[in-house]
């Protein structure tokens, strides 16, 4: 039996279309503007990271859709504002946006 292929791709375009809200481009952006010479400062890398953390706890479209109340937590990413927050405050936050998976949310904050 022969393998239609272009109804394999059509049902995965379809579950992409469903399932990804969009594609992201933040990673390639920041890739070009360093390639450009762009230089980034101690904020954009902390937040990448923090991005990237949370991300690795659940989907991105969960992230992006609590964005705005992420930066907030994590107070724009200023170091100083960031270092007097307690980590159980930050644990408690990211759990009422249920943005973490139950058995993964284990933050270690060292300053």
């Amino acid at each position: 039996m022969e393998k239609d292929y272009k109804q394999m791709f059509n049902i995965l375009d379809e579950y992409l279309k469903d399932k990804v809200q969009d594609i992201d481009l933040t990673i390639l952006e920041a890739v070009s503007a360093r390639n450009n010479g762009k230089s980034f400062s101690f904020e954009e890398h902390l937040k990448g990271f923090i991005y990237a953390q949370l991300s690795a706890l659940v989907s991105w479209k969960k992230i992006k859709d609590n964005q705005a109340k992420f930066n907030e937590l994590f107070c724009n990413f200023d170091r100083k504002a960031l270092k007097e927050q307690s980590v159980d405050f930050l644990i408690e936050e990211i759990k009422k946006l249920k943005c973490y998976i139950h058995t993964q949310l284990k933050i270690k904050c060292t300053h």
